[in-house]
């Protein structure tokens, strides 16, 4: 055998020493690579606020009633081609396609 080449055949790994002193030598490693965040990705310190403003969505209008609704609104047709109707509206909808059946 080469003397580069050493073979001990009651090595186990390294000692709770050596893998600690490894560990320790990578953790600073990764801590010198780090470099901090910029100031805009910083967490701030400041509370936040306990109520949510949600933005006023505009409330669109039923093409068979006129009234205002939420939501996305139902298909109108076979009693109008355009637009979306409301929920109550839907049911007058909904029996004029049974109708056609």
């Amino acid at each position: 055998m080469d003397e580069e080449e050493e073979y001990d055949e009651w090595y186990c790994g390294p000692s709770k020493k050596e893998l600690k002193e490894q560990a320790d030598a990578r953790r600073a490693k990764m801590l010198a690579e780090q470099s901090p965040p910029p100031r805009s990705q910083r967490k701030s310190h400041k509370k936040t606020p306990r109520r949510i403003l949600i933005p006023v969505i505009d409330r669109e209008r039923c093409v068979i009633c006129g009234d205002r609704f939420d939501g996305p609104g139902h298909n109108p047709e076979p009693l109008k081609q355009k637009g979306r109707c409301c929920n109550t509206c839907n049911l007058a909808v909904i029996n004029a396609r049974w109708k056609m059946l």
